[in-house]
Formats: C-alpha cells, structure tokens, sequence
C-alpha cells in the first residue's frame, strides 16, 4: 500500500465521536499504524464478527490497523445510551476486546435521524464494501464510516492496494457509489474547511 496513506474518517470518528478516546486507551492511544497488505480477514468480515458483541446497535465507523504489533479490525458502534467499540483480531476473527464509551451529540443526532427513518441507511456496510470495491476492483477497504451530510447519510470507504489510496462515497440509502477521488485530494478538501471553520468571524 502507498506509505502517503492517511488514517481516514474513521479515526477521526473513533477519536471525535467517542468523548474519552483522547483519556489513553483503545484509537487514542497513537500506536495504531497503516497496515501495509490485506489482512486474511476482510473490514466487512471483521464488522460481520464484531456486530454479534453488539447486537441491536448502529454501526459508525470500522478500520484495520496495526496496533501494538497485531493487525485488528477496530469496529465502532452506538445506540442512544452509549457506543461500543469491538476490536477483532484480524488474523483469526476472534474478539480482542470490547469498550463502552461516551458519544458525542452529533452522533445522538445521527442515531435519532436513524430512529425516525430507518430507510436512510438501509444499505449494510458489507453492500457498501462490496459495491465499492466493484467500482475500483483489485483494491480493499480498509476504513469506513457513516455519515450524515445535511440529511443525507453516506457511507466513505477507503480503499487500498491501487496506486494511490482512494475513497468511494455512496448512499447509505440505496448503496449506488456518488463520488471517487483520491485520499489526499479529499483530506486537503478536510483541512480546508477545518480552516475556514477556524477562522473568527466578524
């Protein structure tokens, strides 16, 4: 995989989304690193095997990482009372470890929109892996997530193994792909309006 490969969303939800990922443990710890081949256990395998710790829940966000040494399928999900981030060994499938955390009010939010419409994210992560990967095929993902973007939910997924990193959006709604480009191109597109945020108004 191309070393300029940037930790996606998923990262920043696993950081952003749970409120105590930043107190020293679990994707907050700064040792997780690019995995550099496929893993034997695929990211819709490894949230297939992480759903079964948290049954009921919605699923946010899934990367594979190498942390301490071992590669996991990190898996985040959330219901209104809490997340639950499953991490599954990426070699075996089996279940490291399980970690309830807080989650911030833009995922309550998502999760009530979810509530009222279960139609605006009926398509599984699996569908959404699957689909994209057939858009770009000779490629894996290796992170994803779930997004609202002004009431339309989207699912990001990262793909690697082509000459540079990519990412595919599609709908969550209906699984049909809405838009590839390249991981650095949409991580400068991020820092830009991470800027223009920033900037004070008058």
């Amino acid at each position: 995989m191309n070393t300029r490969i940037v930790t996606l969303v998923a990262s920043a939800l696993l950081l952003g989304l749970c409120a105590c990922k930043g107190n020293g443990h679990g994707a907050g710890e700064g040792k997780e690193v690019p995995v550099g081949k496929q893993p034997a256990i695929s990211l819709a395998a490894g949230i297939a095997a992480a759903q079964k710790s948290a049954p009921g829940m919605q699923f946010l966000a899934a990367e594979i990482e190498n942390e301490g040494g071992k590669v996991i399928c990190s898996v985040v999900f959330a219901k209104a009372d809490g997340a639950s981030e499953v991490n599954i060994d990426a070699t075996s499938g089996a279940v490291v470890n399980t970690e309830n955390e807080k989650i911030h009010d833009k995922t309550k939010a998502l999760l009530q929109a979810l509530a009222k419409d279960r139609k605006l994210a009926s398509t599984t992560p699996a569908q959404a892996i699957e689909a994209a990967l057939k858009r770009l095929p000779g490629t894996w993902a290796i992170e994803m997530r779930l997004t609202n973007e002004g009431g339309v939910f989207v699912y990001e997924v990262a793909l690697a193994g082509g000459k540079e990193p990519m990412l595919v959006q599609l709908s969550a709604a209906d699984g049909t792909v809405k838009k590839v480009s390249e991981m650095e191109e949409e991580n400068e597109e991020a820092e830009e309006g991470e800027k223009s945020e920033a900037k004070p108004k008058n």
